[in-house]
């Protein structure tokens, strides 16, 4: 059985995983491999061949498709591990929709290449996430900046023990101070 990243919080590691928070399902990617059939053909793809089309909409009337190598995501990959320092103790919390490139490099790709642990959660609700980062010792932290402007206002009406958390990283807009 595969992950369903519909359901409230699931966690994917490499093994156990340090904190208490509880997920509905956690699953380790040696006994998601273990499990499958599934065997690559052709090891052998060339870097060049085109490895997925990402859509995004414009507000022009039609979407606009950016086609992505498999270079193109091994190097996205190797530079954010290399700029985040990326490793096995990293866990990492993805808020960010996963059919954008950068949540799908830096959420996904790159952790679980490196064999972080990374908590997925279903919505914004900041009581959630700031319970998930708590309970789980986040310690990297993506999200928009809106996403950061909600998480602020409701972090003053409640304590969150949030020392775990070493990077956060912000895009795709303006930050307010």
């Amino acid at each position: 059985e595969y992950p369903d990243i519909f359901q409230d919080k699931i966690l994917i590691s490499q093994g156990e995983v340090v904190g208490k928070g509880r997920a509905k399902r956690h699953y380790k990617l040696r006994e998601l491999y273990k499990e499958t059939s599934y065997r690559i053909n052709n090891p052998e793809t060339p870097p060049e061949q085109t490895a997925t089309i990402n859509y995004t909409y414009r507000g022009m009337g039609s979407p606009l498709g950016a086609m992505l190598t498999h270079s193109n995501y091994a190097e996205g990959v190797l530079a954010y591990v290399e700029n985040t320092r990326m490793a096995p103790t990293h866990r990492i919390m993805s808020l960010l929709p996963p059919f954008h490139v950068y949540p799908l490099v830096g959420c996904t790709f790159a952790p679980l290449l490196c064999g972080a642990t990374v908590v997925i959660l279903r919505n914004i609700i900041p009581r959630a996430v700031l319970s998930c980062i708590e309970n789980f010792k986040v310690n990297h932290f993506t999200a928009v900046p809106s996403i950061y402007a909600l998480l602020s206002r409701y972090f003053g009406s409640k304590y969150y023990e949030l020392s775990s958390l070493k990077c956060c990283i912000t895009g795709g807009s303006y930050m307010h101070p």
